[in-house]
């Protein structure tokens, strides 16, 4: 009789993290729009200039005969006022553009391929931690987006052809510079007390497969199971096994169910 090499359904925790290469950008510049319509005062900071948030850049004067309501035009982040677009003396609508702001602040951004995409399991990563190339310990990222395409992440995985953006923003506290290399871990699931088989002795797909279960009669089957997460070495099985249950250590395809269970 074949002796088919096996491995026992076993009870564990495991966690999905996917780790992707990233790089540190600057946060996108912000526009200064016009809260009122007027005419333009004075500028009270320049292009180039530093500005805190809520710190004053410009002046607007009510539009009509007489009028002396003036509006004060704040920075609403902190940064570096990139350009003003507007002189003084110039009319005004409101939601006109006044400004722009280059932000402090920093982004670590990393494109997730398709493959990789069912490994978020519909939702944002519980953790996202960066490590610099050759810089401190690895530290929090918050999560700020992951863009899927149309239909969101169950079609991703089968229809996504281009990589999509995982983002999160880098504490303020931290000190990061534009440009620089990092490594970002994604904890995208985690659970207790489940169902463990290596990932491959599977055949299937990111939510369904096969396993070839080794009966103690002595014959094989080729059983349907339900996936859950994974690490990337072992899987964790939602239905269709028990535990200390045995299975081949291979895929159907490698040992069918017409061989003998003996096992190895």
């Amino acid at each position: 009789m074949h002796v088919v090499p096996s491995v026992m359904v076993a009870v564990g925790y495991i966690r999905s993290v996917v780790v992707l290469a990233g790089v540190i950008v600057p946060d996108p510049s912000v526009t200064v729009e016009a809260p009122s319509a007027g005419t333009i005062g004075k500028a009270l900071a320049a292009a180039g200039a530093s500005v805190q948030s809520g710190a004053a850049l410009m002046s607007i004067t009510a539009s009509g005969p007489g009028s002396s309501v003036v509006s004060v035009v704040t920075a609403p982040v902190s940064g570096t006022l990139a350009s003003v677009d507007v002189i003084a003396g110039q009319s005004v609508a409101i939601g006109m553009v006044l400004a722009s702001i280059t932000p402090d602040s920093f982004e670590a951004v990393a494109a997730v391929d398709p493959s990789l995409l069912y490994r978020f399991y519909g939702g944002p990563p519980s953790q996202v931690l960066v490590q610099i190339e050759k810089g401190p310990a690895p530290f929090a990222c918050t999560f700020l987006s992951l863009g899927f395409p149309p239909g969101g992440p169950a079609s991703a995985g089968a229809e996504a052809s281009q990589p999509v953006d995982l983002e999160c923003a880098i504490p303020t506290s931290q000190k990061v510079f534009s440009g620089v290399r990092c490594l970002l871990a994604a904890t995208t699931a985690s659970a207790a007390h489940a169902l463990l088989i290596p990932i491959t002795a599977v055949e299937g797909s990111a939510n369904t497969g096969y396993v070839t279960l080794l009966r103690r009669s002595g014959h094989s089957t080729t059983q349907f199971v339900r996936l859950g997460i994974t690490n990337g070495v072992d899987i964790q099985i939602v239905s269709g096994l028990k535990a200390g249950q045995r299975i081949a250590a291979a895929p159907p395809s490698v040992f069918p169910s017409s061989l003998g269970a003996g096992t190895g």
